[in-house]
């Protein structure tokens, strides 16, 4: 994966990201790995936006999907919840959506 051309594309706070998100991956949980913007920002060292932007970029590029969004409503947080494409979810093989990507698609 790190060889990549997907990956080799990525922009740093993209790289970070992915490395938070994969940390929170414990074997079992894929799609169910949550992480706000708010959050991520933070964990960062970043702004919101630039935080929203890797999170774009990551989704763009096939390294993540989205799997619940989340929402703040009725006083009711919950942030969204990823995939991994890297990994198996719901008991089918890891689709690594990142290895089709062409520079041509940025």
């Amino acid at each position: 994966m790190l060889t990549s051309p997907a990956y080799r594309s990525l922009s740093c706070s993209a790289r970070c990201l992915l490395v938070e998100l994969g940390a929170r991956y414990n074997g079992e949980n894929n799609g169910h790995i949550p992480l706000s913007v708010r959050e991520a920002a933070g964990l960062l060292g970043c702004s919101q936006p630039t935080a929203c932007k890797a999170f774009q970029e990551l989704e763009n590029i096939g390294f993540i999907r989205a799997h619940e969004k989340g929402a703040f409503h009725l006083k009711v947080r919950h942030s969204t919840t990823w995939i991994l494409t890297e990994h198996p979810y719901a008991g089918q093989p890891a689709t690594k959506d990142f290895m089709r990507w062409e520079a041509a698609n940025a």
